[in-house]
């Protein structure tokens, strides 16, 4: 007896699978959280990573780009722990702030976030990205001018006074630090340049002028823009350059040499052995009146002796004179004593009148 038993196999059920994706958007305000109004941003490559048993993120070889409204996902995925990479950003955008605000579904979780299936789909892993402000550029100003001839020394540019070449500018913080040195160009211009708002100090340096000249008046007219400020400047940059620092110089007529003046003088005393000679305690007499002729006699000064006998005529330039001692004013008693004795001028007496 031939038998044959048949069964009816039992198809297995098919395990259930989900999606995992959502959002990539442009974050206007730069708050990691998907505002109204802000669009997605197409065109971004998600690749998707899966934990292994080691606890690795593995490539599972599936890749997708953000639609036109910045929205992708990942489709037919079993449960499991896994990571999104997103890459192909718009240039010069970068990462918003990640995990703002307490709700998952609208914050951003960054470059590269991880994201759970457990029995449900997860359209939760969004990225936001922004385009930093660049900072404005801090404006720079000017200080600067001219440095000119001032031929009629009136402090004031007049017209067809010219500009001066060669004179060294020294740029000073408020604090007299050295910022930078110049010199005058071919038209007495001169300038710096880059400065921020600030206090500064411009130095003329009068040893770079020309031959014979020295700086005219300052501050002249009332017009800041075309008089002369002088050797050191204080000056204040407050969001606007400052071309108005100018010096004038003029070249100075030399004074003519001052005439050397000299002197007439010396003593009257008490000659006591009437030997014609100064002697060693021989005192001084005071009191006695003296007068200075020119060569004609002519009187120009009189003066008496003082408490120690010395008299002088000063003031005096080269020429004849003639000295007077007035023997009317001697003390009750006296007289001259010999005159030019012993050979030495300093300490013999001269007589009533010399010249």
């Amino acid at each position: 007896m031939v038998d044959l038993g048949i069964y009816k196999p039992t198809t297995p059920p098919t395990e259930k699978t989900y999606k995992l994706g959502d959002y990539v958007w442009y974050d206007t305000n730069k708050n990691g959280i998907q505002d109204a109004g802000e669009i997605g941003v197409k065109d971004v490559i998600a690749t998707l990573y899966k934990k292994d048993i080691s606890g690795n993120y593995v490539a599972t070889g599936a890749t997708t780009t953000t639609n036109s409204n910045g929205y992708y996902e990942f489709a037919g995925l079993l449960n499991g722990e896994y990571q999104v990479k997103f890459s192909n950003l718009p240039v010069g955008y970068v990462i918003s702030p990640t995990d703002q605000g307490g709700n998952d579904a609208v914050d951003s979780d960054g470059l590269n976030p991880t994201g759970e299936i457990k029995d449900a789909d997860n359209m939760t892993l969004d990225l936001g990205i922004y385009k930093p402000t660049t900072p404005p550029t801090p404006k720079k100003y000017k200080i600067g001018d001219t440095v000119w001839d001032d031929k009629d020394n009136d402090g004031i540019q007049d017209s067809g006074e010219p500009g001066v070449a060669g004179v060294k500018v020294t740029l000073k913080d408020g604090n007299g630090i050295v910022i930078a040195t110049t010199t005058t160009d071919s038209n007495g211009n001169y300038s710096f340049t880059g400065l921020d708002n600030g206090d500064y100090i411009v130095e003329f340096d009068p040893t770079t002028f020309p031959a014979g000249y020295g700086e005219t008046k300052h501050n002249q007219g009332g017009n800041d823009a075309v008089d002369s400020d002088g050797l050191s400047v204080n000056v204040t940059i407050n969001n606007a350059d400052d071309l108005t620092i100018d010096l004038g110089i003029y070249k100075q007529t030399p004074l003519p040499p001052t005439e050397k003046k000299y002197k007439i003088g010396d003593i009257v005393w008490d000659d006591k052995d009437n030997d014609g000679i100064q002697d060693p305690g021989e005192p001084g007499v005071a009191g006695v009146k003296v007068t200075l002729k020119d060569g004609n006699g002519i009187v120009i000064a009189t003066t008496t002796t003082d408490s120690n006998g010395n008299y002088i005529f000063e003031g005096l330039d080269d020429g004849d004179y003639i000295v007077e001692f007035d023997p009317n004013t001697f003390p009750a008693g006296y007289g001259e004593t010999k005159h030019n004795q012993g050979g030495n001028d300093a300490v013999d007496s001269d007589g009533l009148q010399d010249w």
